[in-house]
């Protein structure tokens, strides 16, 4: 990146969307210092057009000869059955120059870092990477950039890059969704669609209907697209960006139109350019911003969460569509950057001397390039010997016209000098054939050379080991749990210790530990053989809030045997406290399902002791992905030399431990937009022990359970039913007799919560559920068939 200012005022990378080889043209052409793509597998934009692998390799090839970067978008988890096609398809990318790729799996993160060391991994905003020490976490991992949360301010975005000192990419245009990404199960859980999968049916762009209640008691109703957020233009905050040291500059919108990209990259490369020569006039056009809003935009345009946590100013409450676009902006557009390739400019010159190889010697000119600037580069090539002429001599005119002809590579020649055809009276002969071989010969040799020197280097790659969790050592802190319930208030716990049901493990929610932090003595003194206490810790954690670190650390000081871990920003928080500690490790840590362990790979390169099961994956896929966990697990066993005999036998050695949710709301959402402040008002509680829980009704009159976590200022959309999987505990007992289960309580009443613990305790116990028992409207998830 490029310093300007006296090292004040960094250069941002302006990276540009592609969904077709026609929209990397566009991009490239208009000025995109580099450009993110799919291919035909593992793409988080499955219904772009996205590219076959020639003109992938092709358009790969066009970028780094304009000195432009390329990555590909692996930005999508991945199957157990589907990680052997992972390097094969990545590998004709490579060969053919890729600079970088997004990921979002960790399992692929750590297998592309093992095939390709040489490719910058970049964390995907699929990761919701929400602070530095989550930033730092996937920086050890291996990536040198990290694309945060789109919902972090630009106080956050300075911690987080002051603090980790990875590079940065942030959103500056296009579509926001409404859910932290990476976050939304929504479209999954529904319709089986999922946006983790490249696949999101835009449920946030439906109707809604919020039901509150009155004063008077009555429920009320009001109606609006409360999940569909204005589009992103941060073209007036660019200054501010670039202040902050923002690495890279990131548009929206493989899904749209060649037009779209070209446009809306040209825009912004003006005004990046504007600023960088002089930032004290810096001024945008309203003609410039309604060019904008003209190309494939939503009705209204936004500038997002740089400044704000949330908004009804955000939300496209009435209007969640597409305005038009002006056909005479398209045109223009399409004749300045959709009519092809753009060439360089070169100088030729050649030199034809009797006696000698005929010698032609191209050179790049860099002020006459149009697209971007870039060092002078030449070569020199040598052909057959010139021959005096004895019938016929070279003609200067002829000689240049064969050079010249230089259609369908990427140069023009500019100007073509002709030495040697004058020293000789009776002139010179070369075959024609020669000279179009001299010349196809420099024009390969000039791409080769500009494409081994080119002006983007790789970002450099610091690795340094995670310390991982020490199961293997025997560690008593790590135990499996058959049972584990977990509760977001006192009256849940009231109604599970009043049960049969008997858990090994028992997590609490934050809020009721902060209010009440004897509730772990009273846990401990009512069971006879207490049970493992963990705290469930919140589903986003941001520096803006302030309370999200001191509730960890107040955490720290309880007695509690371990932490429900709900995004990398918690572990990583916790690992550096362990670090701190001589990496003793005193708390268990229990990977929750929003940090995904898709296939075995992403289970190994996790640094937690334990994990859960994903929620989009069915039963057949839960057995692939454990299979091959044993299996890597018995290789790693048959590996390993033991100074003690404690494990000689194969079946002593500590396996991974994980749980698979049996009862819950699946949380559809997680997101930093509140729908009760869009419809009504702000609560005013931010920061307080507050949880409010509305209900949102959709299309089809179901209810949507909405909490309100006023604390920690997000939302939680549940699914309208619980998933249960009562029926089918004997199945899952006899397929993983190792899991433990996990029943998750969220908003359930006292008496729910107590009568599902009596129907799991019938069900446990043998026996078939007692009359009243499963009385409750249920469902069973993507336990029989998988998400797409």
């Amino acid at each position: 990146m490029q310093l300007l200012q006296q090292d004040r005022i960094r250069k941002p990378e302006l990276l540009a969307p592609a969904g077709s080889y026609e929209g990397m043209i566009g991009a490239i052409n208009a000025g995109a210092d580099a450009v993110y793509f799919g291919g035909s597998l593992f793409s988080a934009r499955a219904f772009a057009q996205n590219f076959s692998t020639e003109e992938a390799t092709d358009a790969i090839r066009y970028a780094a000869l304009h000195g432009v970067k390329t990555y590909l978008t692996i930005n999508t988890l991945v199957k157990e059955q589907e990680l052997g096609d992972l390097i094969p398809f990545l590998t004709p990318y490579v060969r053919a120059g890729l600079n970088g790729v997004i990921v979002q799996d960790l399992g692929v993160l750590a297998l592309v870092q093992e095939n390709f060391p040489e490719l910058e991994l970049h964390a995907s905003t699929q990761m919701a990477i929400s602070g530095k020490y989550g930033a730092l976490l996937l920086k050890r991992l291996g990536c040198v950039r990290v694309v945060p949360a789109r919902e972090l301010s630009l106080t956050e975005l300075k911690i987080m890059k002051e603090g980790s000192g990875v590079d940065l990419e942030a959103f500056i245009h296009g579509a926001m969704c409404y859910c932290y990404s990476g976050l939304c199960l929504f479209s999954s859980i529904i319709g089986g669609r999922s946006g983790n999968r490249g696949r999101c049916a835009q449920s946030c762009r439906l109707p809604y209907h919020l039901v509150e209640s009155s004063e008077a008691g009555r429920s009320k109703e009001k109606s609006g697209y409360l999940l569909s957020l204005k589009d992103l233009c941060a073209l007036p905050l660019l200054p501010e960006l670039m202040e902050a040291g923002i690495d890279s500059f990131k548009i929206e919108g493989r899904m749209k139109k060649p037009e779209y990209t070209a446009g809306v990259t040209a825009i912004y490369r003006k005004y990046i350019d504007l600023y960088l020569e002089d930032p004290a006039s810096f001024h945008v056009a309203k003609e410039d911003l309604s060019r904008l809003s003209s190309l494939y935009m939503r009705s209204q345009i936004e500038t997002g969460y740089y400044h704000r946590h949330n908004g009804r100013e955000m939300v496209t409450l009435s209007q969640p569509g597409y305005s038009g676009s002006s056909e005479t902006l398209l045109k223009e557009i399409r004749d300045l950057y959709l009519t092809g390739k753009k060439t360089i400019p070169v100088q030729m010159t050649a030199r034809l001397i009797i006696g000698k190889p005929a010698e032609l010697i191209l050179k790049t000119v860099a002020k006459e390039n149009s697209l971007r600037a870039m060092d002078d580069v030449s070569v020199s090539v040598r052909g057959v010997e010139v021959q005096e002429a004895k019938k016929a001599p070279l003609q200067e005119e002829q000689v240049i016209r064969s050079l010249k002809k230089l259609g369908g590579t990427n140069f023009h020649c500019i100007s073509c000098t002709v030495e040697g055809l004058t020293e000789n009276r009776t002139g010179v002969f070369l075959p024609s054939a020669a000279l179009n071989e001299l010349r196809r010969r420099a024009v390969a040799s000039l791409e080769e050379k500009i494409l081994l020197q080119k002006d983007n280097p790789t970002l450099p790659v610091e690795r340094k080991e995670v310390p991982l969790p020490s199961f293997h050592a025997g560690n008593e802190i790590v135990r499996k749990a058959n049972l584990h319930v977990s509760v977001e208030s006192e009256e849940q716990l009231s109604a599970l210790m009043r049960s049969p049901l008997k858990a090994d493990r028992i997590s609490i929610g934050v809020l009721p530990l902060l209010q009440n932090p004897s509730l772990i003595q009273n846990i401990r003194s009512f069971y006879k053989e207490p049970p493992q206490i963990f705290a469930a810790l919140p589903f986003m954690t941001r520096e803006e809030t302030e309370v999200d670190l001191k509730d960890l650390d107040f955490l720290l000081q309880l007695p509690i045997d371990g932490f429900v871990i709900r995004n990398q920003e918690e572990l990583a928080y916790l690992l550096a406290k362990e670090e701190k500690e001589a990496g003793q490790r005193k708390r268990m840590m229990l990977a929750d399902a929003s940090l995904y362990c898709w296939n075995h790979r992403a289970v190994l390169a996790l640094p937690v002791d334990a994990f859960t099961l994903p929620l989009e994956l069915s039963f057949h896929d839960w057995g692939r992905m454990l299979a091959a966990l044993r299996e890597f697990e018995s290789r790693e066993f048959e590996s390993r030399e033991f100074e003690s005999r404690e494990f000689e036998r194969k079946s002593n050695f500590p396996k991974r431990s994980y749980e698979i949710p049996v009862y819950g709301n699946a949380p559809m959402m997680v997101s930093a937009n509140c729908v009760k402040k869009t419809v009504s008002g702000c609560s005013g509680r931010r920061g307080e022990c507050y949880r409010e829980r509305i209900f949102m009704k959709d299309r089809t009159d179901r209810q949507l359970p909405v909490t309100c976590e006023c604390r920690y200022c997000y939302n939680i959309i549940e699914n309208a039913l619980p998933t249960s999987l009562h029926k089918q505990l004997f199945a899952i007992r006899k397929s993983f007799p190792d899991a433990g289960l996990r029943l998750a309580f969220t908003g359930e009443r006292e008496d729910e919560c107590e009568r599902v613990c009596r129907l799991f305790h019938e069900v446990e116990s043998g026996r078939e559920p007692s009359s009243g028992e499963e009385t409750f409207a249920y469902t069973t998830g993507r336990y029989r068939k998988s998400t797409e």
